[in-house]
C-alpha cells in the first residue's frame, strides 16, 4: 500500500473549529424514583458507632422531608406548584446530605479498619451513583425552578379542565414525574447549540494533525501509535477525556469552561483496536522520560500486563515490528506496544492536561479493580517530569475517593494540580458526578450507538 511520507516536517498550526457540544450527561436511568433511604445492606459493618448515629439523624431528617413532601403531594388543591417544588428541593437535598454522610462514613471506616478491595466497592458503588443521581436533580430542579412551575401548573390546569369528577391524589406528582425526566435527561445537552458529530470531529482532528495535508486518499488514515497508514474505517479520533463526562464537570475540574469533548486536540487517531485498549484502561500515554520538549515526545506504556497478548493488528502490516525479535509472530499484540513513542505528521500534540487527565482515570480504575502489579508502579514513579497545574485539586480528591476509596498518591499529583475555588459545594458535586460516571459509564451517558459512530466515522 503506498501512503504519504511519515516524515514529521513542520506545518502550519490550522486554527482550531468547535465542533458543537457533547450530549454526554448525567442522568439517571428513572430520576422521579426517590425513596427514602436507607443504609445498605452490609454498609454498617464499614461504618463507625459515631458514624451510624450521624445516619440515623440524617435518614431521620429525610423521613420529616418526605412527609412533608407527602402532603404537598396529595393535597394537589391545597398546593401551587412552586411550593410543591420547594417541598421536592428539601427532600432531595436530605437525601443529598444523607448520601454524603454514608460516603464519608464508608471512607473513614474504611481508613480505621481496612475493607477488602472487592467489600469496599461493593459498598460504594451503589452510594456515588445515588448522590450523582440526588445531585443531577437538584441541580434541573433549581435551575429550572421557576419555568418548571409554569408548566406544573398548566398541566394540572388543564386536567382539571377536561376532568367533571373528582381530582385524583397526587395530581402534581403525576404531572412532576412527565416533566423532570426529559428536563434531567436533557440538561447537559443543552449546554451547546449542537449534537456531537463523530464525523466532523474526526475532519478537525484530521486537519489540526496534519494527516488531511499528507495522505493520498481519503481512504487512508493515520495511527500515532502505530505510525502507519491504514483503511480509513480502521481508525478511530480517540477521546482522551472520555465524552460520557459532564461539560460543566470537566470545566469545573479543569478549570476552564471551554468544550473540551470537541476539541481536536482532545484527541489523538488511533487503529480502533488500539482505541479499545485505551478505553479500558489496559494502556496509557505519557510523556518520554526526562524534561518535556516542544514539540513534546509521547509513548505508550501497556499497564494491564494480563492483555499483552490480545491481538492489534497483522505484523506485515507495521515494517519495524516486522524486523523484531518476535517477528516469528504474525500479529502485533498489545505486549508489542509498551514503551513505544507515537509519531505525529507535524508539530501538534494533544494538550497535557487531557493525557493527564485520563492517566488518572486509569490508575483508579486500576485501583478499582486491585491491579497491585499496575498500580504500585504508577505510584513510585515520576511519569510527569515537569509540573502543569493541569487539574482542581479538590475536584480530583474528591473524584478520587469516591472512584477507588483511596488517596492519590503524591507522586501522582505534586506539581500537577490548582487549587482556587470560591465554591466548595461545586468541587464535591463535580468530583462526586465525575466519578458516578466513570464508574457506571452507561447509566449516566447519552452518547450515540456504536453503530451510529462507525456510520459517521467511515471514510474520514
Amino acid at each position: 500500500m503506498s501512503a504519504p511520507t511519515q516524515a514529521n516536517k513542520a506545518s502550519q498550526r490550522p486554527p482550531l473549529r468547535r465542533v458543537g457540544q457533547s450530549t454526554a450527561q448525567h442522568v439517571p436511568q428513572d430520576p422521579t424514583q426517590f425513596k427514602i433511604p436507607d443504609i445498605p445492606k452490609r454498609t454498617p459493618l464499614a461504618l463507625t458507632p459515631s458514624n451510624l448515629r450521624k445516619l440515623q439523624q440524617a435518614r431521620d431528617r429525610c423521613v420529616s422531608a418526605s412527609s412533608q413532601m407527602s402532603v404537598k403531594t396529595t393535597d394537589s388543591l391545597e398546593s401551587n406548584a412552586s411550593d410543591f417544588l420547594e417541598a421536592k428541593i428539601e427532600q432531595l437535598t436530605e437525601f443529598k446530605n444523607y448520601f454524603e454522610l454514608v460516603k464519608r462514613g464508608i471512607l473513614k471506616g474504611n481508613d480505621q479498619q481496612p475493607l477488602s478491595n472487592e467489600e469496599l466497592q461493593s459498598h460504594m458503588e451503589p452510594v456515588v451513583t445515588k448522590l450523582a443521581t440526588t445531585t443531577a436533580t437538584l441541580q434541573v430542579l433549581k435551575s429550572q425552578k421557576r419555568h418548571l412551575a409554569h408548566d406544573l401548573e398548566g398541566e394540572t390546569a388543564a386536567f382539571r379542565r377536561q376532568k367533571t369528577g373528582g381530582e385524583p391524589q397526587g395530581l402534581l406528582e403525576r404531572a412532576y414525574v412527565q416533566a423532570i425526566i426529559d428536563r434531567v435527561m436533557c440538561a447537559t445537552a443543552k449546554q451547546g447549540a449542537t449534537p456531537f458529530k463523530a464525523k466532523r470531529f474526526k475532519e478537525n482532528v484530521n486537519e489540526v494533525y496534519g494527516i488531511t495535508d499528507q495522505r493520498t486518499s481519503r481512504k487512508f488514515n493515520w495511527c500515532h501509535v502505530l505510525g502507519i497508514w491504514r483503511d480509513a474505517e480502521m481508525i478511530k479520533a480517540a477521546h482522551i477525556v472520555p465524552k460520557s463526562l459532564n461539560i460543566g464537570d470537566l470545566g469545573h475540574i479543569f478549570g476552564d469552561p471551554k468544550d473540551v469533548i470537541s476539541d481536536p486536540l482532545n484527541a489523538i487517531s488511533l487503529h480502533k483496536n488500539i482505541e479499545l485498549h485505551l478505553d479500558q484502561g489496559t494502556i496509557v500515554i505519557v510523556p518520554a522520560p526526562g524534561d518535556f520538549t516542544d514539540p513534546t515526545t509521547w509513548r505508550c506504556l501497556v499497564l494491564d500486563q494480563s492483555k499483552g497478548m490480545d491481538i492489534i493488528c497483522l505484523r506485515t502490516d507495521v515494517k519495524d515490528m516486522d524486523r523484531t525479535p518476535d517477528r516469528g509472530d504474525q500479529f502485533v499484540r498489545v505486549k508489542d506496544l509498551h514503551d513505544r513513542p507515537l509519531t505525529f505528521l507535524n508539530d501538534n500534540r494533544p494538550r497535557r492536561r487531557y493525557l493527564y487527565f485520563r492517566f488518572i482515570i486509569s490508575y483508579l480504575n486500576a485501583k478499582r479493580q486491585n491491579m497491585a502489579d499496575l498500580s504500585v508502579p504508577l505510584e513510585t514513579k515520576q511519569f510527569w517530569p515537569s509540573p502543569g497545574g493541569y487539574l482542581h485539586e479538590s475536584t480530583l480528591r474528591i473524584m478520587a475517593r469516591s472512584v477507588s476509596g483511596c488517596e492519590l498518591p503524591p507522586p501522582l499529583v505534586s506539581g500537577q494540580t490548582f487549587e482556587h475555588s470560591d465554591n466548595p459545594s461545586q468541587d464535591n458535586d463535580a468530583g462526586n458526578t465525575l466519578a458516578a460516571a466513570i464508574i457506571k459509564p452507561a447509566l449516566f451517558s447519552t452518547r450515540a450507538s456504536d453503530l451510529e459512530e462507525e456510520l459517521e466515522d467511515a471514510d474520514v
